[in-house]
């Protein structure tokens, strides 16, 4: 169905802290909607201090059903993403943040983006609370649009006619990044942003600017 890299598996990495009602929803919704795409769920804790969190990880991983990776101390996002995606150097990446929820085939349309170009870097879809990317309130934090489910809007947007923005920069709560712009610039700047906030701006400028899908088709 996806040419070349496509048929491989694609590395969706969820880097954990804290959170575990939102750390279950986040990786129930990855794992219950249904993709044609095959993805290995890299879930890395992040030295977190919640013995809750460490059990229910434990747990997933000993049925097999995601890759779990701990953090012996704590890394910040930047550094546990950058550890994620240097597990696997042939495979394309998703950046996941813990909170977010996913829904539908949402992954099968993400990848569809990618392959229509092979010039997009990052893709990022639309979110109620994702900056630029905000529905239906651009930057700033959004209640879920007329009471709906994430899975109910998400099927509204699936049925509308698929189409790319341009935007300046791809946002980390997910983001797509394709393994040849990691090999041609390198992984997020550790050095510059620590443990985290705005380093998904500096990657995407370094690449020449993100692609941000403007409905998650």
């Amino acid at each position: 169905m996806f040419q070349r890299e496509y048929m491989n598996v694609i590395d969706v990495i969820v880097p954990v802290y804290d959170g575990l009602e939102e750390t279950k929803r986040c990786i129930d919704s990855v794992l219950n909607n249904k993709n044609v795409t095959p993805f290995n769920l890299v879930v890395i804790e992040d030295c977190s201090p919640n013995p809750a969190i460490r059990s229910y990880l434990q747990e997933l991983s000993g049925k097999g059903v995601i890759e779990l990776i701990v953090n012996d101390k704590n890394k910040g996002f930047v550094g546990t993403a950058n550890r994620g995606m240097s597990l696997h150097s042939d495979r394309d990446v998703l950046l996941l943040n813990s909170d977010t929820e996913v829904a539908n085939d949402w992954l099968d349309r993400i990848v569809k983006h990618a392959e229509s170009d092979e010039r997009i870097a990052t893709i990022t879809p639309f979110s109620n609370n994702a900056e630029i990317c905000s529905f239906p309130r651009f930057c700033q934090p959004n209640p879920l649009f007329l009471g709906q489910s994430v899975a109910e809007i998400d099927a509204v947007f699936s049925s509308l006619p698929a189409c790319q923005i341009d935007v300046p920069t791809g946002v980390g709560f997910c983001m797509f990044i394709r393994r040849e712009a990691l090999i041609d610039i390198g992984m997020l700047d550790e050095l510059t942003f620590g443990m985290g906030y705005g380093e998904e701006n500096d990657f995407c400028r370094r690449i020449g600017g993100g692609m941000a899908q403007c409905s998650l088709q």
